[in-house]
């Protein structure tokens, strides 16, 4: 195990809090405190000391439950989605072809969605078992019912000397229900006002005492139905933008000339309404141009869902100092999705084949491709080539003319079908605690246990690549309607597992310590914490072996990780307080993931009663993800450009300059790219990332009516883990000499494999600042109304891939606004009440664009929210809600020409549109 060395900025950090705490130890005046019966502590998100004043040294925002009731909110995610330091957006479940479509998370402050640590009451939970983006690990929010939720409270500063691994730019802690007394049923019904995502939620909540044990029982029920893109007019179709570009994979044949330049020849009767294979079709009638495939007919915005859960929470006072509780339960919901069908494109080897593909002879012709191919072996002797259709073949459309060729089908597979997926994920959790307190209640404690596991499968009907390749080859007719008996032949139920699971136990005491300052007694709190977290991620042997046109990837393995920290509150005086805690975490794997030291101090000045001064600095980290450690490795094939060469057509096998005549022709392009055998692998070398957070904030209590906070904030992470691209490496080799060791060419020079593996590369830098106003107006006759505006600003976004690319500006791991406002206002008079919610998310760059000009920026986007409600006492209450009340469609990206060519970013627009919902709640 290893300690890293930090910079010296990090060990400035250190020396500051120890020399500090050593000095403010030595304050003379120690004796016994007091505390008044009145006073009622509690723990606030970002310390592990029990407090009386719930406003700290760190930045929290608190969303209650019935924020999400009134601002119009069904879900965790949606409300997460619009919180304004949620500047990196979130993955959600909007446009179902991700790697992770059945579940959410969000990316505070652009860093990752997995650098934001997610707690339930405090406690870890299990990461969703499939990595977004096939590489970086999250927990997955969808799976929290709204219905448990008593409260979210959001810290948006690091907390890896509290929390550990993870808490890089924030924490996000569900604080659940409980201590419920009587039975609350609550019926949502919602639907659009443009068609699809009609949707429903029922939940129950029920707690009765007897005696000294309270037993609280949640159940919750949602459905919603699909949003089809083609229900929206912005994503209606290909075409619905001006920019769009409908598929190439109509149905079209390449056939490649003597020059070795190609030639598209469409299908005869492409867009033919009157023909089985034409009138699925887009004929564009441009001359030479491919024919096309409208693939949004067969998409959707947002997947079907249907959901259950069920909690019970069991509390019990066996003394006055001593209780216990025991909390259990069982979520399970299932995702379906769909997609337009398989592609094949045999030209770029988009299906690469298995161990069992057909060698293909030389043609009958003799034409330019007879014989080659587009990948080798490391050798040099020539691999298959995939889906060639031989010149003088039956199903090759040249044959019979006068120009036969060899060539290559490009086709949209309708006949088996869209893509549907049927995800399901069933979570199980087990948590059991006893709390106290001993000395005169100076001190309390907690002990708990807990055991969480998450189980993921999806099925679906996928194509075996190799089988189809070998039917092409062998005279299956592209232009014509696939029989069945070959759909049946290649076609195979794919089924994809994963599950991850972790069990943990944590202890912490807190208290006053037995001297006092000038300003009270100092208190501490002394934490530890053991998790033992596994996982694995597998697939059928097809699909794991590259050998089908959905692939998949695999993994497994598992970690121990063990915390201990301690923290000292110190009122220096009535005015000064400071507040030390130190952090010591090791892992214990088979990866080189090895130990990390994580200071923190914040210190609050308050000088006068309405004023508080806050500033905190701290050291961050976070464990790489289990499926970059353990990850099993994949292969596939990617098109890259060797920057110095290209193929000669003559001899495939070997490469010629790039300055050499033929290489700058226009018939040499395809020859310039190359598929290339790529495998990605894990890396247990990796390395912890490293970071570093400071905050300095000032809250403002004008008067009892008006408040205002201000935190301005910097994070700093360095040794990011990320996965370089294919073309990234062979271009850092010929630049920079670097990771040409990943690069394997064959005895003449032609790539033969091209190995990505994930390392510690980057680092990414943020500075900006957060504004809060709180208002409340009350008047005789129009009643009370609360406004709250919430601003979050971002001066600058560094991000850097490695040590020798260039710092880029606002782009790179994520794109961000460089404004966010929420403005909410709050109406209640006797037993009416309304809200209104504005949410405006500034320009920025689109998701293509690096350094963008004026005219590659996303627009800026603005959604209203409004609801209304009536309390009718004992007969309940209903709640009437309006989302998107002006119906705004997603911003548009300009860099983007393909569909979804609206920005896809969850959390920073609303894909569904406007939408109606009428929610009645009554108690008993």
């Amino acid at each position: 195990m290893k300690v890293h060395n930090y910079s010296p900025i990090s060990k400035a950090v250190r020396s500051s809090i120890a020399a500090l705490g050593i000095a403010i130890l030595a304050v003379p005046g120690v004796q016994a405190a007091e505390e008044s019966e009145d006073d009622q502590k509690i723990v606030i998100t970002g310390s592990r000391i029990k407090r009386i004043d719930a406003q700290g040294a760190s930045p929290v925002v608190v969303i209650t439950r019935e924020d999400m009731d009134n601002q119009g909110y069904s879900t965790l995610q949606d409300a997460l989605d619009s919180l304004a330091q949620n500047t990196g957006g979130s993955v959600d479940q909007s446009f179902t072809f991700g790697f992770v479509p059945g579940a959410s998370s969000v990316n505070l402050r652009g860093f990752g969605n997995g650098r934001s640590l997610t707690l339930i009451d405090g406690k870890r939970i299990p990461i969703y078992p499939v990595a977004n983006s096939g590489t970086s690990n999250f927990v997955d929010l969808s799976a929290i019912p709204a219905s448990m939720i008593e409260r979210v409270e959001i810290l948006t500063d690091g907390a890896s000397a509290i929390y550990g691994s993870d808490a890089i730019s924030g924490v996000i802690n569900v604080i659940t229900r409980k201590d419920f007394e009587g039975t609350e049923v609550s019926v949502r019904l919602g639907d659009t006002s443009d068609g699809g995502y009609q949707n429903e939620r029922v939940s129950v909540v029920a707690g009765a005492t007897s005696g000294k044990t309270t037993v609280n029982v949640i159940a919750e029920y949602q459905h919603n139905d699909e949003l089809a893109a083609s229900q929206r007019d912005y994503a209606a179709s290909d075409l619905a933008n001006p920019r769009g570009v409908l598929s190439s994979g109509g149905a079209s044949f390449q056939a490649v000339n003597p020059d070795f330049s190609t030639e598209t020849i469409a299908y005869p009767l492409c867009g033919d309404p009157n023909d089985p294979l034409g009138s699925r079709l887009v004929n564009t009638g441009i001359p030479g141009d491919f024919c096309r495939y409208n693939r949004t007919q067969h998409r959707q915005l947002f997947p079907e869902n249907e959901r259950a859960a069920l909690s019970v929470r069991v509390d019990r006072e066996f003394t006055p100092d001593l209780s216990g509780y025991v909390r259990a339960g069982f979520s399970t919901y299932e995702t379906r999705t769909n997609l337009e069908p398989n592609y094949y494109n045999a030209w770029w080897g988009g299906q690469q084949p298995g161990s069992n593909l057909t060698t293909v002879a030389p043609s009958a012709a003799g034409t330019v491709l007879a014989g080659t191919d587009f990948g080798f072996l490391a050798d040099g002797s020539p691999d298959y080539i995939w889906g060639l259709v031989p010149a003088g073949s039956a199903n090759n459309p040249t044959t019979g003319t006068a120009n036969e060729r060899d060539g290559f089908f490009r086709r949209r597979l309708f006949e088996f079908g869209d893509r549907t997926g049927q995800l399901r994920n069933d979570g199980v959790n087990v948590l059991i605690g006893l709390e106290g307190s001993f000395g005169d209640a100076m001190y309390d404690w907690e002990a708990s246990i807990s055991y969480n596991k998450i189980r993921f499968t999806n099925k679906r009907r996928n194509i075996i690549s190799s089988s189809f390749n070998n039917a092409v080859t062998n005279g299956l007719d592209l232009f014509q309607i696939i029989p069945q008996s070959v759909i049946d032949s290649v076609s195979f139920d794919s089924l994809r597992e994963a599950e991850s699971d972790n069990f943990s136990a944590d202890f912490q005491i807190s208290g006053e310590l037995p001297f006092e300052l000038s300003g009270g007694n100092a208190q501490f709190a002394v934490f530890s914490d053991f998790q033992r977290e596994s996982f694995f991620n597998t697939a059928d042997p097809i699909s794991l072996a590259g050998d089908a046109f959905d692939g998949s990837s695999a993994g497994a393995g598992e970690r121990d990780h063990t915390g201990i920290g301690f923290e000292i509150a110190l009122p220096v005086t009535d005015q000064l307080e400071v507040d030390i805690a130190v952090r010591h975490d090791n892992y214990d794997d088979a990866s080189e993931t090895g130990s990390a030291v994580s200071p923190r101090i914040a210190v609050t000045y308050r000088p006068i009663e309405e004023l508080m001064l806050r500033f905190t600095a701290g050291e961050s980290f976070r464990a790489p993800d289990m499926q970059r450690l353990f990850g099993a490795t994949t292969s596939a094939f990617q098109t890259v450009n060797d920057p110095n060469f290209c193929l000669d057509p003559n001899n495939p096998g070997v490469r010629i300059p790039i300055a050499n005549a033929f290489c700058s022709t226009a018939a040499a392009a395809v020859w310039r790219e190359q598929s290339v055998p790529l495998t990605t692998g894990s890396n247990i070398a990796l390395q912890e990332e490293e970071g570093e957070n400071y905050n300095f904030g000032i809250v403002w209590q004008a008067t009892d009516d008006l408040d205002f906070s201000m935190d301005i904030y910097n994070i700093r992470l360095e040794e990011i883990v990320n996965t370089p691209t294919p073309q990234f490496i062979i271009d850092s080799c010929d630049q920079n000499g670097i990771f040409c060791e990943n690069i394997s060419r064959n005895p003449q020079g032609v790539l033969a494999n091209i190995a990505a593996t994930a390392r510690n590369l980057s680092f990414q830098e943020i500075l900006g600042a957060d504004f809060t106003v709180n208002y409340k107006l009350t008047t005789e006759q129009a009643g009370e109304f609360k406004f709250k505006g919430e601003l979050a600003y971002v001066d600058s976004f560094e991000t850097q891939f490695n040590e020798t690319s260039p710092v880029v500006e606002n782009t790179g791991i994520a794109t961000q606004p460089d404004y966010r406002f929420n403005l909410t206002v709050d109406w209640t008079r006797d037993n009416w009440g309304a809200t209104v919610r504005y949410v405006w998310v500034d320009e920025m760059c689109g998701v293509n664009g690096v350094n963008c000009t004026a005219d590659e920026f996303i627009d800026t986007y603005a959604l209203t929210n409004i609801s209304g409600r009536y309390d009718f006492g004992d007969a309940g209450r209903v709640s009437l809600g309006i989302n998107n009340v002006f119906n705004e469609d997603p911003a548009e990206d300009p860099t983007n020409n393909n569909w979804p060519w609206f920005f896809n970013n969850g959390g920073y627009s609303n894909p569904i549109g406007r939408e109606y919902s009428v929610t009645y709640t009554v108690s008993f």
